[in-house]
């Protein structure tokens, strides 16, 4: 059963903000390559529905609302969870959220083709929300009555054309921030300076830094993971970053040295080449279609029966099926 009326609201396509202008134009946000968005996502999400046998598949983590919608669910930045959860039924996306997040979402995060549902925030969860608008059977990947789980990460991989593309803008973005703040540090200068330096910078670029590791000579010596402290960096350091955006992480890691020990350079030629035959291997794995531990080949396109529409909210779910092709 779908919700009465009562309880629930549906945006229809054609929401604009004030202003007359729509979704993302007024986002200050560089606008995503072109491939990113539910069309690429659908050969493998509709195969995942065909293999199992279901209706719906339904995302709330924050890395996979990205995936699928390319916009940000996240207020509590805590939480595994984000404040709106995207579902895709074989024909189209829906985005169910509560009352408060809607107008902003539609705004500023939601490609242009996807419904968005709202309910009443003080009425129910977030999870009894969607357990009451899909259709059935279904899965996400959180804590749904009646729903199973689904494991996003292979339905991610490898990444798309447009992944590819968001992925090189984002190590980009890092690469840049990192190498600046390192070129302008000091011996001085403490680590958690240089970490909060490079934390705001990043956020600056749209980009979060769940990981920032800065350790001075002494540190970084003597620990594997050096965690901010009020030390300085001393003779060298080493700066560590992992970074995300839109769903996607970019590490990296380098060496500043001010005064360095004569084996600094001798070793990090040494864990250079670790690193560039590690990168070679796998970049050979994925032009030969496999992985590192295997090999596999991608599906040829393939047709199958569509599912139905995310229905008006009071209707009952359409469960009559027509041919149709599916999207490449």
């Amino acid at each position: 059963m779908f919700a009465s009326d009562k309880k629930f609201t549906q945006f229809r396509i054609n929401y604009a903000p004030p202003g007359g202008e729509t979704n993302r134009d007024r986002n200050e946000r560089s606008p995503a390559p072109a491939g990113v968005g539910p069309v690429t996502r659908t050969d493998r999400l509709d195969d995942y529905l065909d293999e199992r046998d279901l209706a719906a598949v339904w995302f709330a983590r924050p890395g996979s609302f990205a995936w699928l919608t390319g916009g940000d669910n996240v207020v509590d930045r805590a939480g595994t969870t984000g404040v709106a959860a995207a579902g895709y039924d074989g024909e189209g996306l829906t985005v169910v959220t509560s009352n408060i997040e809607a107008p902003r979402l539609r705004a500023e995060e939601l490609p242009a083709d996807a419904s968005l549902v709202a309910f009443d925030w003080y009425e129910r969860s977030l999870a009894d929300a969607v357990a009451a608008v899909t259709p059935r059977p279904a899965a996400a990947d959180f804590d749904v009555p009646g729903l199973a789980s689904v494991d996003a990460s292979p339905l991610r991989q490898p990444l798309t054309d447009g992944d590819v593309a968001r992925y090189r803008d984002l190590a980009a973005d890092c690469a840049a921030v990192v190498e600046s703040v390192c070129r302008e540090a000091a011996a001085t200068d403490a680590e958690r300076a240089v970490a909060a330096d490079l934390r705001g910078r990043l956020f600056e670029r749209g980009v979060e830094s769940p990981v920032v590791l800065v350790g001075g000579g002494e540190r970084a010596r003597a620990y594997r993971h050096y965690t901010p402290k009020d030390e300085p960096l001393g003779e060298y350091a080493l700066v560590s970053v992992t970074a995300s955006r839109g769903g996607l992480h970019a590490s990296l890691t380098r060496t500043v040295a001010f005064d360095a020990p004569d084996w600094l350079a001798d070793r990090h030629r040494a864990a250079a080449r670790v690193e560039a035959t590690a990168l070679a291997a796998t970049r050979d794995a994925g032009r030969e279609g496999g992985t590192a531990g295997g090999s596999g080949s991608p599906r040829p396109p393939a047709t199958r029966p569509s599912r139905s529409r995310w229905p008006t909210p009071g209707t009952p779910p359409c469960r009559e099926r027509k041919a149709r092709t599916r999207c490449s």
